[in-house]
């Protein structure tokens, strides 16, 4: 069984490294869905990150609504967070319009809402599987790294493989991800575990000189960055159609 999480809104000057210290201790990996002013700011985070093998996602240059952008206004803020992203990383690193891979999530631990480790933590433990599933959360708060002491060991204790994104689509839906396409609740809620799982395409090796707009991912140079849509209110990071839990 696999699962992979994910952290949205950083890198945090404190918390997302200390996330990474918990990834660490654990020899496990999550997908960062990073917002480009922040990443700008706090680069060595970043850098760590893809030397801990995690996944670099954009969460958007500034978190805006991007389904209120004009087009051209959210390429340009997709293609900020990306260079921001990319200069941070030194290294290959809404919906179709932007090229891009969009991704949601199957398990909202609302620990935006109630900043309680506690309640981050049930609301993990308290699902029948977690096999297959990504879960959201964020990078900001002290007590989702509190809340990541207990859930980090207790997954790999449970028998998961913590696994990015891109590792979890392959190896367990069977499909790489694809620039243009969205993977939200619909599709979740309506592919099962593969057969034939797939492998990832090899990761380039490190560069001095990289295009900012290839992937840290290891996708093909054509593909962007894996992309979670962020809103003016956490609030509205919840899907339109609530997934079941769980999926």
């Amino acid at each position: 069984p696999m699962v992979a999480l994910t952290f949205d809104d950083g890198p945090h000057q404190v918390y997302t490294g200390q996330i990474l210290d918990i990834l660490e201790e654990n020899h496990a990996v999550a997908t960062f869905f990073e917002v480009g002013v922040n990443a700008a700011r706090y680069p060595d985070v970043l850098t760590r990150m893809a030397e801990l093998g995690c996944e670099i996602g954009s969460h958007s240059n500034a978190h805006k609504d991007l389904s209120k952008l004009k087009q051209d206004t959210l390429l340009a803020d997709l293609d900020a967070a990306d260079q921001a992203i990319a200069a941070a990383t030194v290294n290959k690193t809404v919906k179709y319009a932007t090229g891009r891979s969009v991704i949601t999530w199957t398990v909202d631990t609302q620990d935006w809402l109630s900043q309680d480790a506690q309640k981050v933590i049930d609301s993990i433990q308290s699902l029948e599987s977690l096999d297959g599933e990504i879960v959201l959360l964020h990078s900001t708060y002290e007590t989702t790294v509190e809340a990541m002491k207990t859930v980090v060991p207790w997954l790999i204790e449970e028998g998961y493989q913590l696994v990015t994104v891109s590792e979890l689509m392959a190896y367990y839906y069977g499909e790489l991800l694809q620039p243009g396409q969205f993977y939200g609740y619909t599709y979740f809620t309506t592919h099962g575990r593969t057969d034939t799982p797939l492998q990832l395409p090899a990761k380039p090796e490190t560069s001095e000189e990289v295009p900012a707009q290839e992937a840290e991912s290891g996708a093909p140079s054509s593909q962007q960055p894996p992309v979670s849509q962020p809103a003016e209110d956490p609030a509205a990071d919840q899907p339109a159609q609530p997934p079941a839990v769980p999926v």
